[in-house]
């Protein structure tokens, strides 16, 4: 198999992005164009995208195989890496599902920008963008989450619909609706942060009017939380969806899902190491060793108090307490928690003329914001990120 990663123009929106081309025979062309048995691969349309194309190549007689990959990774309009690898031996994924019509869910609404900065800005890792125009929508998305393969869009009014492939678990409608935590009713919590009289929470509130934050599986909280650490989210989309592809069970639709602890615990050294976490491999490791042994059952996090649960994951390898900080509010949807990272910090700093140590930030935070210090967390790291203050 023959791959060639070309640079184009998306019609529409005018961004650049990569596409790989595979084919039998060699792709060669005058004016650097595939030929026409040439069939895209996958193509990236957003800066820092890592686009990955498989395909398999049999080998002797019988079913064995070899893998030849291609890897693209494109930033800054260029093709910044390109390579061929050989892997051996690579998991076939499961072929013939459809993606079923997208249905409405009814009772959630969000802005673009917010509904983006939901599934997109920090809070999960297993979510990628999709050309929204060719669905007809907005915004979409398509990630795993709770081992389930989902594909989440937003139509120009504000409403969410939602799509699973054929072959993934059933009752994906509900789980989603679950994930985004459709249930709690923002507006009290909205409210009593405005009664704080704080003009910086106000300013974010209105910036963020639909913001909300996820109450995903505290065990995939864990896992993807381990990798986050000094790493860029797109980075640390990198590493979870390559442990995924290799230790993850199958959740429809040609995805993975993050995989468990009993898969990490068992897996090797070197299958870690190859999923680019580089010294959080042996954090990793060790934790999901540990929580097995334990028997622990993370789901556990969101019911016992918020310092036992705290101490019993800052006990495990890698994780300090923003990392546990982040666990607890996006995977165990503890409101009370206020991850203090070095976004936060500089916010903090700016913002309150705080001292720039976690624990003074956190103390402060606890004062100002009481029971809902992660929610207005979220706010103002989502609008330092993107320069709205």
């Amino acid at each position: 198999m023959h791959f060639r990663a070309l640079r184009g123009l998306h019609r529409r929106r005018k961004n650049p992005h990569l596409q790989i081309y595979g084919a039998r025979d060699p792709l060669r062309h005058a004016r650097n164009r595939p030929r026409r048995d040439g069939l895209r691969l996958a193509v990236a349309q957003s800066a820092g995208e890592r686009v990955e194309a498989r395909a398999q190549i049999p080998v002797g007689k019988g079913s064995r195989a070899k893998a030849v990959v291609a890897l693209g990774i494109f930033r800054r309009r260029k093709i910044r890496k390109f390579r061929r690898e050989k892997i051996k031996p690579m998991r076939t994924v499961q072929e013939g599902f459809r993606w079923a019509p997208f249905e409405k869910l009814e009772g959630i609404y969000f802005e673009e920008k917010d509904f983006r900065e939901t599934l997109d800005g920090g809070q999960a890792f297993t979510w990628r963008e999709l050309d929204a125009s060719p669905l007809g929508f907005a915004a979409a998305y398509e990630g795993v989450f709770r081992s389930t393969a989902l594909r989440a869009a937003l139509d120009g009014r504000g409403s969410v619909h939602i799509c699973a492939p054929s072959d993934a678990p059933e009752g994906a409608a509900g789980n989603f609706l679950e994930y985004i935590d459709a249930k709690t009713d923002y507006a009290p919590i909205r409210e009593t942060l405005l009664k704080t009289g704080d003009a910086n929470i106000a300013k974010a509130l209105k910036i963020w009017p639909t913001l909300r934050i996820l109450r995903q599986s505290p065990a995939e909280a864990i896992v993807c939380f381990i990798c986050s650490s000094s790493k860029r989210i797109v980075q640390i989309k990198q590493c979870v969806a390559l442990l995924s592809e290799k230790l993850g069970g199958y959740a429809g639709g040609g995805r993975r899902a993050v995989p468990s602890f009993e898969a990490i615990a068992a897996a090797p050294m070197e299958t870690l190491r190859e999923c680019k976490l580089g010294f959080r491999a042996g954090y990793l490791k060790k934790s999901a060793e540990k929580i097995v042994s334990d028997g622990f059952d993370p789901d556990s996090l969101r019911e016992i108090p918020y310092a036992e649960a705290k101490k019993y994951l800052t006990s495990l390898s890698g994780i300090g307490d923003k990392v546990a900080d982040c666990i607890l509010l996006f995977g165990a949807s503890r409101f009370e928690a206020f991850p203090v990272d070095t976004w936060i910090k500089q916010a903090m700093t700016a913002l309150y003329s705080t001292p720039p140590n976690a624990g003074k930030i956190r103390e402060f935070a606890a004062e100002r914001f009481g029971g809902y210090a992660g929610f207005a967390q979220q706010l103002i790291f989502a609008a330092i990120r993107k320069n709205l203050f």
